[in-house]
């Protein structure tokens, strides 16, 4: 049996390109032969072991097992949908409720059209979403409730814990000052605005020996208007912008953190905080509808609430061992039922339902 993941391009650093890799590597582990597709295919792409995806359109074995990834979906779902065998689709990310923010996602319009994929090529096609919450979105918008799988997060993220953090990033950030980590791809620009306020009111009203440590691989342009937001208040000696970094540069985050931030994202934040759960990190997260049901009563989540009584908290969680313990606590159990290992075997059952075993 073969089984093809397709996907529109590689970036091989993002989420997308994230996904495929972590699933890549499940199904090695189990011994199943796959291969990544890519539409948008690049002469450098065949050094990286990748296949152009037409030519999966054109002759996939009618045994083959399909595994599409949402960026080239779903409005070219039959290019790939039509054929026999077993099929999953990667619904991803996107917020479906009926009016979403501005600039997250195509919201109904893309519910309802996944639904008219599903009633034209339901039969053996699993869909694969992050939470119960986006799984009721799309049953209400009529899609089979039986055909949808929870999988919250599908990365590899546990092979961090087996690697030595960047020595000389470790040395510079362990160094008795406070570091406050938001560590992830990209998330919100608003919503780091707002992770900026409550640093900034932390930094100068509780804890001056502090700083932030903001560990991604942001857009340029995203960038630039981030190093002007902390410029604007001030606090450039007090916040490490690491832009691009290597596994053993993120472990090193990780390892000298007092305190993880999430500023919320959507499901798009679940595969951050999940590292942060494995390293033993307390959690400090916005609600967002969404990370509420991933840490499930772990970790503490916060509202709208002033930056000031943000910074307060953050610094009680920081220094009360009572506290700090029951949260870490909470957390660790919590990580038993959404550790990769579990991701790792509800993926495997999803695929045992499309034939694959």
């Amino acid at each position: 049996m073969l089984v093809y993941q397709v996907m529109a391009e590689w970036n091989g650093r993002d989420r997308a390109s994230g996904r495929a890799r972590a699933v890549k590597s499940w199904l090695d582990g189990a011994g199943i032969a796959s291969s990544v597709c890519v539409e948008r295919y690049r002469v450098d792409d065949a050094a990286m072991g990748l296949e152009p995806a037409k030519r999966v359109a054109a002759s996939r074995r009618e045994d083959a097992v399909l595994i599409l990834h949402r960026d080239c979906m779903p409005r070219r779902a039959g290019r790939y949908l039509g054929k026999k065998g077993g099929k999953m689709l990667f619904y991803g990310t996107a917020p479906i409720s009926p009016s979403p923010p501005r600039g997250e996602g195509d919201g109904p319009r893309e519910g309802e059209e996944m639904a008219r994929i599903l009633a034209r090529y339901g039969e053996g096609l699993r869909v694969v979403v992050h939470s119960q919450r986006t799984k009721g979105e799309l049953a209400g918008m009529g899609c089979d409730q039986e055909s949808i799988e929870v999988i919250p997060v599908v990365a590899e993220w546990e092979r961090l814990a087996e690697m030595r953090g960047d020595r000389h990033l470790r040395e510079y950030l362990d160094d008795g000052i406070t570091n406050l980590l938001f560590c992830g791809e990209i998330a919100p620009q608003s919503r780091l605005v707002d992770l900026l306020d409550i640093f900034l009111a932390y930094h100068r009203l509780v804890n001056a020996a502090s700083r932030l440590v903001l560990c991604g691989t942001p857009r340029l342009g995203y960038l630039r208007s981030l190093l002007a937001e902390v410029a604007e208040r001030g606090i450039d000696d007090a916040v490490l912008l690491l832009a691009d970094t290597r596994w053993a540069e993120k472990a090193a985050c990780l390892e000298t953190a007092h305190v993880f931030m999430s500023p919320g994202g959507g499901e798009e934040a679940f595969a951050e905080v999940a590292t942060a759960l494995l390293y033993s990190i307390p959690v400090v997260a916005r609600e967002n509808g969404y990370l509420e049901e991933y840490l499930d009563g772990s970790g503490i989540v916060y509202g709208d609430e002033d930056p000031v009584l943000v910074a307060e908290l953050l610094e009680n969680v920081r220094t009360d061992p009572l506290l700090r313990e029951r949260v870490l606590l909470a957390q660790e159990k919590r990580y038993a039922e959404v550790g990769e290992s579990e991701m790792r075997e509800r993926f495997r059952q999803a695929l045992g339902r499309i034939g694959v075993d």
